[in-house]
């Protein structure tokens, strides 16, 4: 039992107490406990050092006093245990724990959300580009050393930490220290320190770009790059790994016990972030794991290729392509237009600039001002609410199926079930496998349900565009179709033969005869063409006849998932607790089996609850394509009407010009009716503008009648008044 306030475990620093049960973690110079300042309540780390890492503590107060940025832990200052004298380093509490520990839940099993990876890749850049400027190498960065803060919004702020094995380290200096965390170690310092120390030349800032580039893909992807099957224990084969690792390689991994290294140039597909990121995600690893010494990367060059993704000036945008289902998250510079936008697009998709159609809320970018516009101005896009790219024609094998990447080798592989014999340790790692793919099951019906809602909003903004452009070609049509019968109107049957045979100019520059009959016969077309399209639009409308209970089915689903997640995270936990003791008792035998039973059924539910809404979502992609072969024809005909109606348009001008040259000998021609309906509502116009002007006058007139009025009767009030007055004194003077 401690002196302080009689509570077991309770100890205190010189302005700090702290309870031996709240340890935080352990390191391999000492301790870190969560601590309270005994005047201010401020709730704080405590870093323990033992006696005998004197030289780690100067050397992580000097690195700390200089650090002082928003992506590294915040130093206070330095006290001793009151009790056992030893050193102690006051900083920030990160109540989160670290990155890595957020690595190994469930969740996090196949990397990070697309949106944490980027807070991190941010962060860990900010961090380390400050670390470099004030002359620091870090020497240790791994997840680990990664600490979580908590800011007022709710995010995560993640810190570097840990700066027992920092030293003041130029671009060409050199350390010969073996330090660092084995997986995490530039393949220099792992020979040197697990395989062969001879003809050690010493190690440079190289070492940082390695561990931060391993600890950038193990967040992208869940686990690190270069591992043998055998992990720790079969060191050479680690090496062999990494030795052997060829130039553009960002992974090498034994899959089973003696058997060969897989290796691979990209990210595993269930890695879940979008194409374009992943893209750049990998060029970036590819230069910061090349450690030949003529080709490797300096810190400068990785801070400008990671500010192409990070820096202010660049923008993002998320667009859906309506044909394959993917989501992409474009990085482009901020002052950039559409034709930027269009060029990214096909440099990805392959969809060549005049084949893409971009549709925002208002409908097709191009022809509105959004095509010229910035695109830091464009309203604000998200995953659940991008831009929807669509092709303007379907190709001739038809368009690509629906791929939802990430969960084919997943599923295709399922996990085994649980073995006869109990071995609580492997069973624990299995269902920590289940749920890692439940999680990931759960991701993959969000990404169909969302699919299938952005399907219908393409729809609908095709929709309201396609029928907004009806409609004006309607309104066009009816317009020259009057315009034609007033000319024909105002023209004699003389003026009309005089102007048989006349020439006019197309659209498209063709010289061509025509007369009034041809220009009839064409409008009559015209309005059999316009019927047609609305025909061919609402069948389209028709063959897009999804219901609203497969998208109900398919959000119960949504709700099923989350669920089924939650009850598997609280069986993991139980097979935590098997795992950690030593024998189980008879009646937790019986419990341990119901668990693995019931982990099992959760893991089945879940793929079959992602299987359902996979096939709804084919069904309703197959329904989409229909759509889209509809939409290439009759978005061709209202494009080709447009310019029918344009030529029209034309023909019919030229008409008038050339009737403007007939002869004045010619009969005076009769009013068009059209012109005649103006003329009378003008004159009506006249009359009741005339009317209401005179109506004005006489409310004016009597309005002045009535202030004279009222302007007497006051005045002859003021006089009864004064009368008698008047009367005395006329009297009296008398």
């Amino acid at each position: 039992m401690d002196r302080l306030y009689g509570v077991e475990g309770m100890k205190e620093t010189d302005s700090h107490v702290y309870c031996t049960q709240d340890l935080l973690g352990r390191g391999a110079t000492g301790d870190v406990y969560k601590g309270i300042n005994k005047t201010t309540g401020e709730v704080v780390a405590l870093k323990m050092f033992e006696i005998k890492f004197t030289s780690h503590i100067q050397r992580e107060v000097e690195a700390l006093v200089k650090l002082q940025h928003p992506n590294i832990v915040r130093f206070s200052h330095c006290e001793k245990d009151s009790l056992t004298k030893r050193n102690v380093l006051v900083m920030e509490l990160c109540e989160k724990g670290s990155l890595l520990d957020l690595l190994k839940e469930p969740e996090n099993g196949f990397g990070m959300d697309e949106e944490e990876f980027l807070r991190v890749f941010e962060h860990l850049v900010n961090g380390t580009k400050h670390l470099r400027n004030q002359g620091f190498s870090h020497r240790d960065i791994k997840p680990g050393n990664v600490l979580i803060f908590t800011d007022d919004d709710g995010s995560n702020v993640y810190k570097l930490s840990d700066f027992g094995t920092a030293k003041p380290l130029g671009d060409k200096d050199c350390f010969m220290s073996l330090v660092g965390t084995e997986e995490y170690l530039h393949p220099d310092i792992y020979k040197a320190a697990f395989i062969d120390n001879r003809n050690c030349q010493g190690f440079d800032i190289s070492a940082d770009m390695w561990s931060l580039g391993v600890t950038l893909y193990h967040a992208a992807t869940g686990q690190v790059p270069f591992h043998a099957y055998g992990g720790r224990f079969d060191k050479a084969k680690t090496y062999e790994i990494l030795s052997n690792k060829a130039k553009g390689v960002i992974s090498g991994e034994q899959l089973v016990s003696g058997g060969p290294i897989v290796w691979s140039r990209d990210l595993p597909n269930t890695c879940k972030l979008s194409r374009p990121l992943r893209d750049r995600t990998r060029d970036i690893l590819v230069r910061m794991f090349d450690s030949a010494k003529d080709t490797s990367w300096g810190f400068d060059d990785f801070f400008d290729a990671a500010d192409t993704l990070i820096d202010p000036s660049v923008h993002q945008l998320h667009i859906f392509s309506s044909l394959n289902g993917q989501h992409y998250r474009l990085f482009l510079d901020r002052d950039s237009r559409y034709k930027n936008l269009s060029e990214d697009i096909k440099r990805i998709t392959g969809l060549a600039v005049d084949e893409q159609v971009t549709l925002c809320e208002n409908g097709d970018i191009v022809g509105t001002l959004m095509q010229d516009t910035p695109i830091y101005r464009y309203p604000h896009t998200s995953r659940a609410d991008p831009l929807v790219l669509m092709p303007t024609k379907t190709a001739g094998n038809g368009p690509p199926l629906f791929k939802i990447e990430g969960f084919d080798k997943v599923i295709d592989k399922p996990c085994a079930g649980f073995p006869t014999v109990v071995n609580t340790d492997h069973d624990y790692r299995l269902a920590k496998k289940m749920c890692e793919v439940i999680h990931l099951s759960r991701k993959m019906v969000r990404s169909a349900v969302l699919s299938q809602k952005l399907l219908t909003r393409t729809i609908a903004r095709h929709g309201s565009m396609f029928d907004q452009k009806i409609r004006q070609h309607r309104r066009d049509f009816d317009f020259i179709w009057e315009r034609f019968d007033d000319v024909s109107c105002f023209t004699t049957d003389e003026m009309k033969k005089h102007a048989q045979g006349f020439a006019c100019v197309s659209k498209d520059g063709e010289v061509i005869d025509d007369n009034f009959d041809n220009i009839r016969d064409k409008l009559q077309t015209c309005g059999k063409r316009l019927k047609n399209v609305r025909d061919e639009y609402d069948a389209a409308k028709e063959a897009w006849n999804i219901s609203d209970s497969t998208v109900l089915q398919n959000q119960r689903w949504e709700g099923k998932a989350d669920r089924i997640v939650e009850l598997s995270k609280a069986r993991l936990q139980k097979f935590r607790d098997y795992r950690c003791k030593n024998r189980l008792s008879y009646h937790e035998q019986k419990l341990f089996a119901f668990d693995r039973k019931a982990m099992e059924d959760l893991n089945k539910k879940a793929l079959h609850g992602f299987e359902d809404c996979r096939q709804s979502l084919a069904e309703t992609h197959l329904k989409f394509i229909v759509w889209h072969r509809h939409y290439t024809g009759f978005s061709k005909s209202i494009k080709d009407l447009g310019g029918n109606l344009e030529d029209l348009r034309s023909s019919i001008g030229d008409l008038v010009k050339i009737l403007q040259g007939v002869p004045e000998t010619l009969p005076a021609p009769q009013k068009p009716a059209s012109l005649i309906r103006k003329s009378l509502a003008q004159d009506m116009k006249f009359g009741v503008d005339g009317f209401g002007k005179e109506l004005t006058e006489h409310q004016s007139l009597v309005e002045q009648t009535r202030e004279q009025i009222t302007s007497m009767s006051e005045l002859l009030k003021d006089m009864h008044d004064d009368l008698p007055a008047i009367i005395d004194s006329n009297m009296t003077n008398t």
